[in-house]
């Protein structure tokens, strides 16, 4: 029964059904397990066998199957872990905390605590980061998660002075400069350095830049119109497939910028497909909504002003894309980490300029030519309240008219690069400093050297305790076998 416990738990699997009955439908999947251990082990089967003669007499006897019993046994695994991960923290001495928040399903926030610790045994020095638990948070304020954090250490019964690192999202509550979680922990523990998730970081960056202005929020709404306008019906998403064979078009997530890069690929490189496809639907949909929707979605990505928007997002995105998924690559060392953040500054900081606005709109040129469309964009429509009457001749217009052309360059390409620039001086401009800062600073620094021969772990080398105000060398030397 302890073996079906760890079973479960270890899959992530639900113990218990609608029934607590043995051979009863919905009885969850702990007592099905037992129900077929049964069958092969002669001694669960008798276990079972007198379990049934005691409901059938009304005889209650210990039969360790109930919901008590599993969750007895699940704290006591959780404790025995726990104690593990606790004891090779303190034989590490030093660590760093990863915390982060998310809602349950009965709407209460709950803390998640992750310690990160160098682990060295049988000369193999791997990095770990393990889970110790999930508690509630009584407030969402610095203060409060201050509080939270050095009490839960302690009763974890681990020096804080030992912590050198902390980690969390960008939020103002965390990692606020002023009355942040980080800055506090800061004030009195200045060898925990701060090093906060730096694909998060970027997530907030396109994220913001996706909003920042009334056209990006319309490309973005054309974008999701799509994808609901196809997925809400069976038929239409066959039609789809019928024309699109390698890309099909995808939802655009609230909080997840990957998914813009996911939905926009297919509009970049199947766009003419998803055109005949909504044409294709115009003409053989049997609602005339269902034929008001395609045709009005087909007018809209066949403007060349949506195919501009299209080709700017794609190629930032995909660069963007690439900087992030290589940030959450385990292998990956700081140098490199540096040198992307840099290039992927450069980028942000040189993409705003005439030059680059008009080599996006050559390769819109091209898709033009595949949809058989007039690469000019589309007259705008002002929208402003109606002109008082002038009093006098002397008095000029209220507005100045921009170009099509012109109004989509300021309002739509420069708005996003500047968006983007703006955050990344804020936010990424001390990142590549911080990263490879090593004069003068407490950073723990691991270089872990990869070959492709079997190594073995030869020495060691670390400062002494008697140096507390030094940055810590660990160096390796290997000896090939």
């Amino acid at each position: 029964m302890i073996s079906v416990v760890q079973f479960l738990a270890v899959q992530g699997l639900a113990f218990r059904g609608s029934s607590s009955r043995l051979y009863e439908n919905n009885n969850g999947n702990f007592l099905k397990a037992i129900e077929m251990i049964g069958k092969f082990d002669d001694v669960m089967a008798d276990h079972i066998n007198r379990i049934q003669q005691s409901v059938a007499l009304k005889n209650h006897m210990p039969h360790y199957a109930g919901n008590r019993f599993q969750n007895e046994i699940i704290s006591i695994l959780a404790a025995q872990i726990q104690k593990y991960i606790l004891s090779a923290i303190k034989d590490a001495k030093y660590f760093s905390v990863i915390l982060d928040c998310t809602p349950d399903m009965g709407h209460v926030e709950q803390i998640t605590i992750i310690l990160r610790y160098v682990h060295i045994q049988n000369d193999e020095v791997e990095v770990r980061e393990n889970f110790v638990g999930f508690s509630p948070a009584q407030k969402s304020t610095g203060e409060a998660f201050y509080d939270f954090l050095i009490e839960k250490l302690s009763s974890l019964k681990l020096n804080v002075n030992d912590m050198r690192g902390q980690g969390y999202d960008n939020g103002s509550n965390m990692a606020g400069k002023h009355i942040g979680l980080q800055k506090r922990i800061l004030d009195n523990y200045p060898r925990a350095l701060l090093m906060p998730c730096n694909a998060h970081t970027l997530n907030l960056v396109v994220n913001d830049a996706a909003k920042v202005s009334f056209s990006t929020v319309d490309f973005f709404s054309n974008v999701s119109a799509i994808y609901n306008y196809f997925s809400g019906s069976p038929f239409r998403w066959q039609i789809l497939k019928k024309h699109v064979k390698s890309l099909t078009v995808k939802q655009v997530s609230v909080t997840r910028w990957e998914s813009r890069i996911k939905a926009i690929r297919p509009l970049r490189h199947e766009l003419g497909e998803i055109y005949d496809s909504l044409i294709e639907l115009a003409e053989e949909c049997s609602t005339p909504i269902g034929q008001h929707e395609a045709k009005c979605l087909a007018m809209k990505i066949k403007s060349y002003k949506f195919i501009c928007s299209t080709v700017i997002w794609y190629e930032i995105l995909e660069k963007v894309n690439i900087i992030s998924k290589m940030m959450q690559t385990v292998s990956w060392n700081l140098t490199s980490c540096a040198e992307s953040i840099n290039n992927i500054l450069i980028f942000f900081q040189s993409i705003r300029n005439d030059e680059n606005f008009e080599k996006y709109l050559k390769i819109a040129d091209e898709l033009c030519e595949s949809l058989e469309i007039q690469p000019e964009f589309p007259v705008e429509i002002y929208l402003r309240r109606c002109h008082k009457r002038k009093q006098f001749d002397y008095e000029g217009d209220e507005d100045i008219q921009l170009t099509a052309k012109e109004n989509f360059k300021i309002n739509f390409f420069y708005v996003i690069s500047c968006q983007e620039n703006k955050y990344n001086m804020h936010i990424f401009r001390d990142v590549p400093q911080q990263l490879l800062q090593v004069q003068g600073t407490k950073l723990l620094l691991y270089q872990i050297l990869e070959k492709q021969q079997k190594k073995t772990l030869k020495t060691i080398f670390l400062t002494k305790e008697s140096y507390p105000g030094k940055i810590v060398f660990v160096s390796f030397s290997y000896r090939t076998k």
